[in-house]
């Protein structure tokens, strides 16, 4: 099981994935990845919790990037 720094690494690689290619199924109502659709990608469990303390800085890292 990945811990730690490499599981938040990954985890982070997969938002960045699904943001890239922007498929309206990835993510929730609420506009944040579907932790089911980033399981997939990491190939492990990605909670809801785990998702919701990394998605705002690597929306922020995009957002900061696009200008």
């Amino acid at each position: 099981v990945v811990q730690g720094p490499e599981r938040e690494r990954l985890i982070c690689e997969a938002i960045r994935k699904l943001v890239a290619r922007n498929v309206r199924g990835d993510f929730t109502g609420s506009g944040k990845p579907d932790a089911t659709v980033l399981s997939k990608i990491v190939n492990f469990n990605v909670t809801a919790v785990e998702r919701d303390i990394l998605w705002p800085s690597v929306a922020q890292t995009i957002g900061e990037e696009a200008v």
